[in-house]
Order: structure tokens, then sequence, then C-alpha cells
């Protein structure tokens, strides 16, 4: 009998354990800072292992004209490359890197990375539970506007984090292990907060006294959150850029609070960018909505926007069970299926697609279009133009 599990799994006599699978990083898509990984600054428009390690756990990236990435292997330690101005990297400079560099020598960083959607920084979780940023803070966690910290440093210390992640307007939100939601927003306008107001602050408050939240996934002036228990919730603006349509709420009403979309309790998994909204269900449906126009990045087959989730197309075998199985990034959007082939939509710019149609040609799709034969694909990342996914299956 063979069965096959984690490292270090006792099932008794004669019972043979076998290591888990090999997860090689492949990447392709925009180039110009590095942020593919691959030694270089080429564009590329199918996917292109990045080395030669099958040991890739987690991939997150940046959304901003110049994109840098993170990564965590198996073994807890943290890679980074890519765009490097404000020191977002974590390595101690300002440099630039076009393959993947260690950050420091720790073994204790967590696999739930989240895409960020502050150009110039990120934060991610240590295994411990602490909380530690890289770039430029812009004073949304009490460390002064503008301050540049080259290395991981720790913020928020006062709390156990289970989740972190960086947002536009110079925001930040995180989720403690207990559940509790905890935001600050130096520039909270349009109530990106959460706090039922619109006073800006750089220090982290809670939002509201619920401690049932999952995930948080902020855009451009929105949020959007999930709760433990399979609900949906938005907030932010909904009269700048695409009205109606971010939040979800079929209105062009703002929220400065989060707000129920719908009354379904069978979301998934959630992935945002700017003003598009893309979510698995745990039923295996794709659901997508907000901004469309021009590229087809809700993968409905038109580029009219939508402001209250609509299913694509009728299929049930999107997957559900990873981190990141499914996101949009810039103006395109990636999932992976049940079956381990990977799809992809939207805007082609930079081979961003990875249909091999080349930089200049962009062949826009506004419907999901399979990425290879490959059925081996896992989890996927991306950031401007430029997206990741994991394979158990080399070049």
């Amino acid at each position: 009998m063979t069965i096959m599990f984690g490292p270090g799994v006792s099932l008794g006599a004669g019972v043979q354990v076998l290591p888990e699978p090999p997860t090689y990083l492949w990447s392709w898509g925009k180039n110009n800072a590095g942020q593919l990984g691959l030694g270089d600054l080429v564009d590329r428009s199918s996917p292109v292992q990045v080395g030669a390690l099958g040991t890739w756990a987690q991939i997150g990236a940046v959304q901003g004209s110049r994109g840098f990435t993170h990564a965590v292997k198996k073994d807890g330690t943290l890679w980074s490359w890519g765009a490097n101005n404000s020191g977002m990297l974590g390595l101690g400079d300002t440099v630039y890197r076009s393959s993947p560099v260690q950050v420091g020598a720790l073994t204790n960083w967590t696999n739930s990375l989240m895409p960020s959607h502050y150009p110039n920084g990120a934060c991610h979780v240590k295994s411990d539970g602490t909380a530690w940023f890289f770039g430029r803070i812009s004073n949304m966690l009490n460390n002064g506007f503008g301050v540049v910290v080259t290395s991981p440093s720790q913020v928020a210390s006062d709390k156990t984090w289970a989740v972190t992640v960086t947002g536009t307007n110079t925001s930040w939100f995180g989720i403690t292990t207990g559940g509790a939601l905890w935001s600050s927003c130096y520039s909270n306008t349009v109530g990106m907060s959460g706090q039922n107001n619109t006073t800006s602050t750089s220090s982290p408050a809670q939002v509201g006294t619920l401690t049932n939240w999952a995930g948080v996934y902020p855009g451009d002036n929105g949020v959007i959150a999930r709760k433990t228990d399979g609900t949906l919730w938005s907030w932010g603006s909904a009269s700048t850029a695409n009205p109606k349509a971010f939040l979800g709420q079929n209105d062009a009403v703002s929220r400065s609070s989060p707000t129920q979309i719908g009354a379904l309790t069978t979301w998934a998994r959630i992935s945002v960018v700017k003003y598009s909204c893309l979510a698995v269900k745990t039923d295996g449906t794709l659901w997508t909505w907000g901004d469309n126009t021009t590229y087809g990045q809700l993968g409905l087959g038109d580029t009219v926007p939508r402001s209250s989730p609509t299913q694509v197309g009728a299929l049930t075998n999107w997957l559900t069970t990873a981190n990141t199985n499914a996101m949009v990034y810039s103006a395109s959007a990636i999932a992976v299926k049940g079956d381990g082939t990977l799809w992809t939509w939207g805007r082609d710019y930079w081979g961003a697609l990875g249909n091999n149609t080349g930089r200049t040609t962009r062949v826009n799709k506004s419907s999901p279009t399979q990425v290879g034969s490959l059925t081996t694909w896992t989890k996927v990342g991306a950031n401007y133009n430029a997206a990741f996914a994991i394979s158990s299956q080399a070049t």
C-alpha cells in the first residue's frame, strides 16, 4: 500500500510514506525589472521555468508599474527578486535583482503570502505570528512618512498575526490568529479603512468587534473581505472609476464600513486588482465582477462591467484549495482547474496571458483560454503584466 503524505507522518507498519511531489516555479510576461526571476530583462510570452529547484511553496507579487516578487520555499525560507527602488526586496539595499535571492537566513516564513497592491512595499508574516515590512512605509504603520526599510522590519508588534497585506492609498490590513480584522489608512478619504469614518490614520485600529475574518483583499479605493462563515463583504469608494461595480453591491453607494455582498455563505477564494474582482465558490464555480472595459478581464465573453458577482461559464472544477489558485492582475486573470490545467484571459500586453503570442501581438481574450497542455499546475501568482505558476512538472 502506498499513500502520499507530507514528511514526518507515521501511519504504522506496512504503509509507505512518500515525499511531497516537487513544485517548480514558472513565469512569463513583462520583465523590465527582472520580476520574472529568469536572470535577465527579456519579456516572455509563454511559461519558462525559474531555476531548477522543485521546492517552491507560495508566490506573492506586487501590482505596480515595476513589479517585484516574493516567494516562500517549502523549507520556510523567503526569496525575492525584481524592482527594489524602495528596498522592498528586503535584501539590505536598493539594487534590482533578476534572479531569486534569499532574504536573510531564517526558515520561519509562512506560505500565506498575500499579493500586495502597494507599489513600494509589502508585509509578510512569520510562523511565530509576527509581521514584517519591506520597503517604503509611508506612515501607514506609525513609522514616519516615507521611511524606507531595506531589510525586514517588524511592525504592529502588539498582536499575533495570521495574515497581513498592504494596499493602495498607503493602507495596511491584518487579521490576527484570533480572527480580528485591523487596518490603517494614511489616505482614508473614501473610507478604505473600513472603520466607519474617513479619518486618515497611521496606527492600526480594529474594524468592528467581530473575530471571524478569514481574508482581506484591497483594490484601488476599495476592499473585499471574506469571513470564516463563507460570506463576502466590501467597503470603500463606489464613485470613482467604474462606479457601481467594484464593491459588488449593484449600486453607486460608497461604504466606510463592511457591508455584505448578497447572502451567500459559499465563497472560498478571492482575488482583487484595481477595480476588478474574482472569486471561487466552494462548489468550484468561478465568479467575477467590476471593471471589464476594453480587455474582458472578467472572462465573460464581452467587455461589459458587472456590478455584482457573475458566474464565468458553467463549470464546477475551478480549484478552491490553494491559497492562490485564481487571480486578477493588471487587466488580466489567471486560474487553475481541478484537473491541473492553467487558464488565462484579459489583456495580453507583454505576453501576460502566456499563450506565446509575443510581446507586440497582444491578442486579448475575454474568455478563459488554456495555457499549454500541462495538467500539473497547482498555484498561481501575478504582478503588473507578469504571471507565475507552480507545477509538479519541470521543463
